[in-house]
């Protein structure tokens, strides 16, 4: 929204209770007057009647079979062409009044509303007994008893009881009671009930009570009640009750009640209730319950229950329960208090129980 002073959040209730459109505020006391002419387009705002082809401005109108006793009061052609009887379907005396987001109130004729609204000088919020509908973009406050659906992109509050669902980005603040999910990148605050779902990146705040997921990347705060799952890369704060699961790099603050996977390099503060994994390098502190596994380097604190593996070098202070083990050097502190250290050059302090190996061999007897 670019100004509150203009943006309507509430008008006079007419023969629809649970619907703010521009026809309705215009004229409340009259059914379907967007059917009749009143215009309806891509920038207004309201959930019914529904476009039925874009392209066109098309727009899907009742025949009056749903509710043959209420047809009379359904405007037609001859009262959209007679400006006495559209004024004798305004609540007060050829106008309405309008409450604003910034707290005022005001009386507007209905003809100079219509006309604010169509150039772009007046926006407003879009309230549906059951959902919101927009073929192309969903611009404002839109709340659906059930539903938020859009073709294109949704900006600003969206609302919906069950979902918010647009087919392109989704942006703002956006409470879905079971899901958000948009087709393409979702950014700001997002809550849904079971999970909040992106085909392309997502950014913000993510709060799913299963999970996040997201076909790219995904960056800020995720705390799904299950995982956070994310095809590209993990950064930010990442909370997961099962998992946090990146398809690229992962990077900041990831809790894991089981793990924490990346198949690419897990950088930042790792804790894992059974193991981190990482495809590539891991850096940073690392606190796996059982494992923290790395198929290249690990730099950094890195803590096993049972084991630290890595494939490559392993720098830095390293616990494990069992074993540190890594097919390159080790440099630095590796303490295991079961089990041995093995690597191809040992560098610093060395504890092992049982022992301390090279890859060439028995490098010493074992320290306690």
């Amino acid at each position: 929204m670019s100004d509150t002073v203009k943006y309507a959040i509430c008008a006079d209730a007419g023969v629809q209770t649970k619907i703010l459109s521009t026809a309705a505020v215009a004229y409340p006391d009259k059914c379907c007057a967007e059917c009749a002419g009143i215009t309806w387009t891509v920038d207004d705002w309201g959930p019914w009647p529904e476009v039925a082809n874009p392209a066109t401005g098309e727009i899907a109108c009742p025949d009056g079979s749903d509710c043959p006793e209420c047809w009379a009061l359904h405007a037609n052609l001859g009262w959209m062409k007679d400006p006495d009887q559209r004024r004798s379907d305004t609540r007060h005396m050829g106008g309405s009044n309008i409450g604003f987001l910034d707290g005022h109130a005001s009386w507007i004729n209905s003809e100079t509303f219509l006309a604010n609204v169509a150039d772009g000088g007046m926006q407003g919020a879009a309230v549906g007994g059951l959902a919101n509908v927009s073929n192309l973009e969903m611009k404002g406050i839109a709340v659906g008893g059930l539903a938020n659906v859009v073709n294109s992109s949704t900006e600003g509050v969206t609302i919906g009881g069950l979902a918010n669902v647009t087919e392109g980005s989704m942006t703002g603040i956006s409470l879905g009671g079971l899901a958000n999910v948009a087709g393409g990148k979702a950014s700001g605050v997002m809550f849904g009930g079971l999970a909040n779902v992106s085909d392309g990146e997502t950014a913000g705040i993510m709060a799913g009570g299963l999970a996040n997921v997201a076909g790219g990347s995904m960056t800020g705060v995720s705390a799904g009640g299950l995982a956070n799952v994310a095809d590209g890369q993990l950064t930010g704060i990442s909370v997961g009750g099962l998992a946090n699961v990146a398809g690229g790099g992962a990077t900041g603050i990831m809790a894991g009640g089981l793990a924490n996977v990346s198949d690419g390099d897990m950088t930042g503060v790792s804790i894992g209730g059974l193991a981190n994994v990482a495809g590539r390098d891991m850096n940073g502190v690392n606190i796996g319950g059982l494992a923290n596994v790395a198929e290249r380097g690990m730099t950094g604190i890195s803590i096993g229950g049972l084991a630290v593996v890595a494939e490559e070098q392993i720098t830095g202070i390293t616990v494990g329960g069992l074993s540190v083990l890594s097919e390159g050097d080790m440099t630095g502190l590796q303490a295991s208090a079961g089990g041995i250290n093995a690597g191809r050059d040992m560098v610093g302090i060395n504890i092992g129980v049982i022992g301390m190996l090279t890859w060439e061999g028995f490098e010493s007897e074992a320290v306690s």
